[in-house]
C-alpha cells in the first residue's frame, strides 16, 4: 500500500466536537497504516467567528486525546503556512488564471439585490441558483466610484457532477442543481470552497476524510478542481453521529439545556441571572440570539444543572480517559472485524480499512462510553 497523506482541517470557531476528534482519528489510522503523513490544518477565514483561543484549544485537544501531526501548527513543515488566515497571497495567485481564462469571474451584485433574486425565485416555486449577469462596462464603472467590491465567482459547467466515494460509492449531483459558488468574498478573504481546494491540492493531500454533512460540498469542489486541472484527492464521507434520540450530535444541546432551566427559573424568578454574566449577554442567550457556550456554563453552575458532554474539552473535565474516548470514537462509525470491542492504537492501526466504515448513521451512547 503507497503511502498517502490525509489531513484534519478544522475550523476555529469553537471548541473541539466529539465528530470532529472522529474525524481526526480516521485521518490519523489511515496515513500511519499507510506509512503516510498526517497533516493539522486550521480554516480560519472566517474572520467574525474565528479565535486564537479556539485554535490553541483545537491543538491542546488534540494533543491530549494522544493524535499527533506530522505537519502543521507548533511543529511546523515545508507546505506551510498552516492556517489559512497565513495563505491569503497563496489564494490571490490562484485565483488570477481562473480570471483570465473565464474560468471564474467578478459578481458586483449586493446582498439586496440576490434576496430580490431569490425572493422572485421562491414566487415562481423554484431554486435559486446564481448565474453570471450581463453587465455593461459603465455599470462597473460606476459601481466601482461608488465603492462597491465584488465577490469572485466560479462558472460551473453544465452536466453532471459524479463523485466517487470511498465509503458512499458513487455520488451524482445533476449540473443544474449547482450555482457559481463564491470563491473570493468581497472582503478580500477566499470562501470555505476555494481556500479548500488549493490547499489539498498544494499541500498534496491524497485522502480527504471527513462527515457526510459536507458531501454536497464535495461536487461544488470538483467543479473547482476541473477548472485548474488539477487531480480530486480520494474522498470518503464519513457518518454522522446522533444522540440518544436519533437527532445528529451538537453543541447546540448544551446551550438548550442551560435555556430551559434559565426559562423555568425565570418563571419562579423573573429577574434572576447568573451573577458571571452580564443582562445583556444573559437576554440574548435565553432568547436565542446566541448559543454562547460561556453564558450555557454560568446557567448550569449556577442552578446546579449538567450540561451534556459534547466537546472534547468536556471529557477531559470530567476526568475521562483519553484512550477510552479515542477507543470509542473508533467503533462509531467502523464495525471491527469479530466481536472485539478494546483496541490500543497500535492494534487500531493494523485492523482499520475504509471497507469497514459504515454509511448509516452512528448513535452515541455515553452509557457504554462510560
Amino acid at each position: 500500500m503507497a503511502p498517502v497523506r490525509t489531513r484534519f482541517a478544522p475550523s476555529p470557531t469553537g471548541s473541539l466536537h466529539v465528530g470532529g476528534v472522529r474525524t481526526a482519528l480516521y485521518c490519523w489510522l489511515y496515513a500511519r497504516k499507510t506509512g503516510g503523513q498526517f497533516l493539522l490544518r486550521i480554516e480560519d477565514t472566517d474572520q467574525i467567528r474565528s479565535t486564537d483561543e479556539a485554535t490553541r484549544g483545537i491543538v491542546r485537544d488534540l494533543q491530549w486525546v494522544g493524535l499527533d501531526w506530522d505537519e502543521g501548527p507548533v511543529v511546523g513543515g515545508s507546505v506551510g503556512p498552516y492556517l489559512q488566515s497565513e495563505r491569503l497571497p497563496i489564494y490571490d495567485a490562484h485565483l488570477a488564471p481562473l480570471l483570465a481564462s473565464g474560468a471564474a469571474y467578478e459578481a458586483w451584485d449586493e446582498r439586496s439585490e440576490l434576496d430580490r433574486l431569490r425572493k422572485e425565485a421562491e414566487a415562481r416555486k423554484e431554486t435559486f441558483l446564481y448565474r453570471r449577469r450581463q453587465v455593461t462596462e459603465a455599470q462597473i464603472a460606476a459601481w466601482k466610484a461608488e465603492g462597491r467590491k465584488p465577490v469572485v465567482r466560479l462558472a460551473m459547467r453544465p452536466g453532471p457532477v459524479v463523485v466517487q466515494d470511498e465509503v458512499l460509492g458513487e455520488v451524482i449531483v445533476p449540473g443544474e442543481q449547482l450555482d457559481d459558488l463564491v470563491l473570493r468574498k468581497a472582503d478580500g478573504f477566499p470562501t470555505y470552497h476555494f481556500a479548500v481546494v488549493v490547499d489539498d491540492h498544494s499541500m498534496a493531500v491524497d485522502l480527504v476524510l471527513r462527515g457526510q454533512e459536507h458531501l454536497m460540498n464535495t461536487h461544488k469542489h470538483q467543479g473547482i478542481y476541473e477548472a485548474f486541472g488539477w487531480r480530486h484527492p480520494r474522498v470518503g464521507h464519513l457518518p454522522l453521529i446522533d444522540n440518544q434520540k436519533g437527532v445528529k450530535l451538537s453543541k447546540r444541546e448544551k446551550a438548550q439545556t442551560a435555556r430551559e432551566a434559565a426559562r423555568q427559573r425565570l418563571q419562579v424568578e423573573p429577574g434572576w441571572r447568573p451573577l458571571t454574566t452580564t443582562p445583556e449577554a444573559f437576554l440574548a442567550f435565553v432568547d436565542k440570539k446566541t448559543d454562547a457556550v460561556g453564558t450555557a456554563e454560568a446557567i448550569a453552575a449556577a442552578l446546579d444543572v449538567s450540561l451534556p458532554l459534547i466537546e472534547v474539552m468536556d471529557y477531559r473535565k470530567a476526568g475521562y480517559v483519553p484512550e477510552a474516548l479515542l477507543n470509542y470514537l473508533l467503533l462509531l462509525g467502523w464495525h471491527a472485524p469479530g466481536d472485539r470491542e478494546l483496541y490500543t492504537l497500535d492494534e487500531a492501526v493494523e485492523a482499520f480499512d475504509l471497507d469497514r466504515v459504515n454509511k448509516k448513521s452512528a448513535r452515541f451512547d455515553p452509557v457504554k462510553l462510560r
